[in-house]
């Protein structure tokens, strides 16, 4: 890979990445934005699976997140790939079934956590787990609204990503 300095030019430049993510959680699409500090606006959409891998429902839900994601630490590997760890802050929203399987509106905080390797430069590949405080409303009345407990009790279930960078 090209670096500047000590550091993969991914890690050190402004690029825009796009591609597949894909858990247990949902499966979609994702784009990331880097900032010339090295942290990255994150987004992805994504239909929700969640109730569908254990069987409870048959049609899935859909996912909005974004983060803002700060670089922890980053370098060089000694074969030559760049990586990153991260973490960041963000806002998760959508319609899809609580653990009840009843559908209704989420919305809320998030957070992600991660690492990524840059393979040469066009190609990076991320693990990253989401963990979201929102709640869930079940129809439009207030008194329907409660704690989206799948962002807490799933949140260690990774969700892969493979982007092509710009």
């Amino acid at each position: 890979p090209t670096k500047v300095g000590s550091v993969p030019a991914q890690l050190s430049s402004n690029h825009v990445s796009i591609g597949a993510t894909n858990s247990f959680r949902g499966i979609g699409i994702c784009a990331d934005i880097s900032t010339a500090t090295s942290d990255f606006h994150s987004v992805s959409v994504t239909a929700d699976l969640t109730n569908i891998v254990n069987g409870k429902v048959s049609t899935p839900g859909m996912r909005i997140t974004y983060h803002y994601d700060m670089k922890l630490a980053g370098g060089t590997t000694p074969a030559g790939y760049g990586y990153m760890i991260y973490a960041g802050p963000g806002i998760a929203q959508g319609y899809l079934r609580s653990l009840d399987s009843r559908k209704g509106y989420m919305a809320g905080l998030s957070g992600a956590a991660g690492g990524k390797v840059y393979l040469g430069r066009s190609i990076s590949i991320s693990a990253e787990c989401q963990a979201d405080a929102a709640l869930i409303f079940k129809n439009k009345y207030i008194h329907h609204m409660s704690l989206y407990k799948e962002g807490i009790i799933h949140s260690f279930i990774p969700y892969i990503r493979i982007q092509y960078c710009f």
